[in-house]
């Protein structure tokens, strides 16, 4: 006698990846201003393996990302990034990180 139907260790484990599974959403913001101008959001890919200890992807480096400086920096890893890294144990661990440059304030001509 069988106890499960051809196709429910399928569905439990679905089931488990989609309970277990969830987003990460950290913002880190440089300054408290809300006045600050800031231009379009300039998306990244940052991924590791080996639980971390291993870096796939070049870092974002601030500085040439956003020469007159950053203001918003929002790391996140989006729910189908999270059933790839559940899938493979954190083997694989993908994050989408972006970054909110400032704008320069132009100056009124003498």
């Amino acid at each position: 006698m069988k106890l499960f139907r051809k196709g429910a260790a399928q569905v439990g484990l679905f089931t488990g990846l989609c309970l277990f599974s969830g987003c990460a959403d950290i913002r880190i913001h440089h300054t408290s201003s809300p006045f600050v101008p800031l231009a379009e959001p300039v998306p990244a890919r940052y991924t590791t393996i080996l639980l971390g200890f291993k870096t796939v992807s070049e870092a974002v480096n601030l500085s040439e990302v956003c020469p007159s400086g950053w203001e918003i920096l929002r790391s996140r890893e989006t729910f189908v990034q999270s059933v790839l890294r559940i899938a493979s144990f954190n083997f694989y661990d993908p994050w989408t990180v972006e970054v909110s440059c400032r704008i320069k304030p132009k100056l009124a001509p003498a």
